[in-house]
């Protein structure tokens, strides 16, 4: 350690660059393997299909904006989704040329989980990213095992075929 060698062979480390990763499937229980869970990088296959769909490059002045967070927009029942709080809830009605979606990453919604006043609390937001490159499991409405982040997509391919620019 003195010489700033620090490996150790027992260490389990994320590859940064995963497309997905294992993780919580379902909002708000305990992930895979509980106490002892790791993340790990899953292979995924890239075959999505985008079309023709292009870059729209709107100018900036001429954006209406909504700022969104996937799983508020559409959770709550009022909003008569099919899949509330998911990428597929987003795409059933919007109304605006530019979405910017609050972060949509891989996160530990766990991490600090507390009860407070006999309510349970979770790490809502998203800001504590544990892949930058693996949409949140959680936010499919279906298990994409090996294509994960086709629903992200096809979210995407939705809006941009509808004139709506898409803001990460």
């Amino acid at each position: 350690p003195a010489k700033g060698l620090l490996f150790n062979k027992d260490n389990v480390i994320l590859d940064p660059y995963a497309k997905a990763v294992t993780g919580q499937r379902n909002w708000g229980d305990k992930p895979e393997g509980s106490d002892n869970f790791v993340y790990k990088a899953r292979v995924v296959k890239s075959n999505f299909n985008w079309g023709d769909v292009k870059q729209l490059e709107k100018p900036m002045e001429d954006l209406v904006i909504y700022e969104t967070h996937v799983r508020g927009f559409t959770k709550d029942p009022s909003s008569n989704v099919a899949a509330p709080g998911t990428f597929a809830g987003l795409r059933e009605d919007l109304g605006i040329n530019a979405i910017e979606l609050m972060p949509i990453f891989e996160f530990d919604e766990m991490e600090s989980a507390r009860v407070v006043d006999g309510v349970q609390l979770y790490n809502y937001w998203g800001y504590n990213t544990v892949s930058f490159f693996a949409p949140n499991t959680s936010y499919a409405s279906q298990e994409e095992h090996h294509r994960e982040g086709d629903e992200l997509k096809a979210l995407i391919k939705e809006l941009k075929q509808n004139g709506i620019e898409v803001i990460l």
